[in-house]
């Protein structure tokens, strides 16, 4: 975000719920009436061991990341020695008569506006010559911060206002997004949940303004656990996500009330599943790519049943048919057509097998 922190923020729903118990974290004034109304009807809860906890989240740390927990908000590094805290105000800050008043103090002192050497201006409370309290951080680029401060870091409540106009109001930690918060876009999406070192962590909800949102786990930024996807259309999926993808084992229910559950990869259906159609009709069995391809079994309204080989969507190979009224035949298909039918099993296989 330029010269002030950055926070990540994912906005992918790309894709076609959570417990109830994740609903104390969350202050639900924040949330929209009717979505909220939707999570409470389709609540099912989750199952304690599919839930991710930020707290079980162990961030690498290297040499940057330990330099950077000895950074302000402007790239400067602390110092608790009275001495080198003089030098970091000579070295940022215009006028620092008033602020080296404060050094070796740790009693708050409220002090006008004062102006950064790099343009940008802060007016609030000091403590031992740093921005320590309450107090409004500017920059050159319109952004902003507006809340509590602990030696030069955002710490506790405060709103941080992009340039762009995105809204980060929440709790902050080491100048850094942790705990609960609120991130508003510009164009009206929002995420309503847990934070940890920037990114959206453990329970949350995202909203978007068709109408359309996600509520349930993400890690490290993307949605990661167990969680519900609702569409504009009402259509949704129910189920694993990895990565901001679909997979594992899920429900997707299409807005005409087609229903497939079973396993997805990547946001397709792949290994066994079962499809129900609003006619009746239904097939269970294996997939990929979203299409019929292994063994299944495919039943119509009317009870006719084909158990067989699939490909890419259509039967192939060997497979028996049922009519409705129970006569039962073996035949080979190809491609979804059927090439003939077979007397004896042994005969038609090695046919089969001969072509």
């Amino acid at each position: 975000m330029g010269n002030c922190n950055t926070i990540c923020y994912n906005d992918n729903k790309n894709l076609q719920l959570g417990g109830e118990e994740h609903l104390e974290n969350i202050d639900q004034n924040q949330i929209p009436g009717e979505v909220l109304k939707e999570i409470n009807h389709n609540d099912q809860g989750a199952g304690a061991d599919q839930i991710v906890n930020p707290n079980d989240i162990n961030p690498r740390i290297d040499e940057e990341q330990e330099r950077e927990k000895n950074m302000d908000l402007n790239g400067t590094e602390l110092h608790e020695d009275p001495k080198k805290i003089l030098e970091n105000l000579q070295e940022n800050y215009e006028d620092i008569e008033e602020i080296k008043k404060t050094i070796g103090k740790k009693e708050r002192t409220k002090l006008g506006m004062v102006r950064l050497k790099n343009g940008s201006t802060y007016t609030g409370e000091f403590a031992n010559g740093m921005k320590d309290g309450y107090g409004e951080m500017c920059w050159l680029d319109g952004s902003n911060y507006t809340g509590n401060w602990v030696e030069n870091r955002a710490e506790g409540h405060g709103r941080l206002t992009h340039a762009d106009g995105d809204v980060y109001e929440g709790e902050w930690s080491m100048d850094k997004a942790n705990g609960f918060g609120i991130y508003t876009h510009s164009y009206g999406a929002q995420y309503i949940g847990n934070w940890l070192q920037d990114s959206q962590s453990g329970y949350g909800i995202e909203i978007w303004p068709d109408g359309a949102y996600y509520n349930g786990d993400w890690c490290n930024g993307v949605k990661h656990g167990y969680g519900r996807l609702t569409f504009a259309d009402q259509s949704y999926y129910e189920g694993n996500f990895n990565e901001n993808e679909i997979s594992g084992h899920g429900v997707y229910v299409w807005s005409d009330s087609r229903q497939f559950t079973g396993k997805w990869q990547k946001n397709k259906m792949n290994g066994n599943g079962q499809m129900i159609w609003p006619d009746n009709r239904s097939y269970i069995g294996e997939y990929c790519q979203d299409k019929k391809h292994g063994n299944g079994i495919f039943l119509w309204s009317d009870n006719r049943t084909y158990i067989g080989g699939w490909s890419m969507g259509k039967q192939h190979g060997i497979g028996v048919f049922i009519s409705s009224d129970g006569e039962t035949k073996k035949g080979e298909w190809c491609e979804g057509k059927r090439l003939r039918w077979c007397d004896e099993q042994e005969g038609c296989e090695k046919e089969a097998k001969e072509e």
